[in-house]
C-alpha cells in the first residue's frame, strides 16, 4: 500500500467509512460552501501558479523545469543505472577508496552526457516538480523519479570530483551550481517526498561544492557565491509544504464533495485526485455519503492551523501560541496529524547548508 502524504489510502477509506458509521451530522449550504471554495482555491493554486525564479543561463529552454524532467526518460535511465551497476562507484559512497575513485570514473564516464542533459534543464523558463512528485501527484507518484533526482546528483558529486583532480576549479563550480539550481526547481510544488529529494540532493552536493568554490579564483569565487544566494534566495519556505499537505490529502479524502463548477477549476492533477477520490467514496452506501462531512471538514481545518504555525520560527513562541490557539481545531481532527517537524528539519538542513556555501 503507498503512502500518500499524510495518511495511507487504506487510512483514508477506513477513516471514511468510520465516519460515516458513527457521524450524523450533514453541512448546511454555508458550511459546504465555504469547504469547497477552500479547498478548490488551495488545490488549483498549488497547480497552477507558475514557480517562477531567475535564471543564471544566458539563453533559456522553454516550459518548466518538471515538464523537461519527465521528458528525459532516457536520460534519466543512463544517469540511474550508471550509478546502480558500479561497484567502484558504491565503494566509494563507502569510504576513501582512492583506486575505486579510478574506477567509478572510469564507470561513470560514458553517462556524463546524460548528466549534462539533465542539468541543462536548470536554464527551462519555469521550475516546478515534475508530475510524479508533484504535490498533487497522489495517483502517479512513484519512486522512479525521486530516484533519479538523487542519482543526477551523486553523479554530478563525482563529476566534480573529477574536474577537480583535473585542475579545473571552474568546470567542477559550473556542475555545482547548475546541480543546486535544479534541486531547487524540483522542490518547486513538490510533495513532502519531492522535498525530501531535493534536500537530499543538496546534502550530497554541497561538501565537493564547497571544495570547488574554495579552489575558484577570488573574482570567479565572488560570482559564484551570488549565484548560489540567488538559489536560496528562490527555494521554497518549509509552510509551502505544509499547506501543500493540508490541500493534497483532503482533495483526495473529499474531492468527491466538490460540484461541477469547482472541479472545473481544478487543473489536470487535482482533477484525477477527485476521480480517484469518488473511486472511494463509492466504499460508503449512498444513504451515508453526507456522514463523513465531520472528518473532513475538521481534516481540513486541523491542517490549515498546523500550516499556519509552519509560517513561524521552528521553536518559537509565536508557533507554539498558533498551536495552542488552533488545539481545539487539531483535537477535532479523526485522524491524527502526521508529525511534520523530521521533514522541516531536513529541508531547513539543506537550506543552511546552501547559505554557508553562499556565504562571502
Amino acid at each position: 500500500m503507498q503512502t500518500f502524504g499524510r495518511w495511507s489510502l487504506q487510512c483514508l477509506v477506513l477513516g471514511l467509512a468510520l465516519s460515516a458509521a458513527s457521524c450524523h451530522s450533514k453541512p448546511n449550504a454555508g458550511e459546504l460552501a465555504r469547504f469547497r471554495g477552500e479547498l478548490t482555491s488551495g488545490a488549483e493554486a498549488l497547480e497552477q501558479t507558475p514557480r517562477v525564479r531567475p535564471l543564471t543561463a544566458t539563453s533559456k529552454l522553454p516550459g518548466s523545469f518538471g515538464e523537461g524532467f519527465e521528458a528525459k526518460g532516457a536520460e534519466r535511465s543512463v544517469v540511474t543505472r550508471a550509478l546502480d551497476r558500479s561497484k567502484p562507484c558504491l565503494r566509494v559512497m563507502d569510504g576513501n577508496d582512492e583506486a575505486a575513485k579510478v574506477l567509478c570514473e572510469s564507470d561513470l564516464a560514458p553517462s556524463k552526457p546524460a548528466v549534462d542533459a539533465m542539468l541543462s534543464l536548470s536554464a527551462s523558463e519555469l521550475g516546478g516538480a515534475p508530475r510524479s512528485a508533484h504535490a498533487l501527484g497522489l495517483l502517479s507518484s512513484t519512486e522512479a523519479p525521486l530516484k533519479d533526482l538523487v542519482a543526477l546528483c551523486t553523479h554530478a558529486a563525482f563529476d566534480v570530483h573529477v574536474e577537480l583532480r583535473g585542475k579545473r576549479a571552474n568546470a567542477g563550480a559550473s556542475i555545482c551550481l547548475r546541480g543546486l539550481e535544479v534541486a531547487r526547481d524540483f522542490s518547486m510544488g513538490a510533495s513532502l517526498a519531492g522535498a525530501a529529494a531535493s534536500a537530499t540532493c543538496v546534502a550530497t552536493l554541497a561538501p565537493v561544492c564547497a571544495r570547488a568554490l574554495s579552489a575558484l579564483p577570488e573574482g570567479d569565487r565572488a560570482a559564484a557565491k551570488r549565484e548560489l544566494q540567488s538559489v536560496v534566495d528562490t527555494l521554497p519556505p518549509f509552510h509551502d509544504y505544509a499547506e501543500a499537505e493540508a490541500y493534497s490529502v483532503s482533495l483526495f479524502a473529499c474531492g468527491a464533495m466538490l460540484e461541477p463548477a469547482s472541479r472545473a477549476r481544478l487543473g489536470p492533477l487535482g482533477r484525477a485526485v477527485v476521480a480517484e477520490a469518488e473511486k472511494s467514496a463509492k466504499s460508503i452506501p449512498a444513504n451515508e455519503a453526507w456522514m463523513q462531512w465531520p472528518l473532513c471538514r475538521d481534516g481540513l481545518a486541523a491542517s490549515q492551523v498546523v500550516a499556519r504555525a509552519f509560517h513561524e520560527p521552528r521553536g518559537s513562541a509565536a508557533r507554539a501560541k498558533v498551536l495552542a490557539e488552533g488545539k481545539a481545531t487539531i483535537d477535532r481532527a479523526t485522524i491524527p496529524m502526521m508529525d511534520l517537524a523530521p521533514h522541516e528539519e531536513r529541508f531547513e538542513s539543506a537550506r543552511a547548508s546552501l547559505r554557508t556555501l553562499a556565504r562571502p
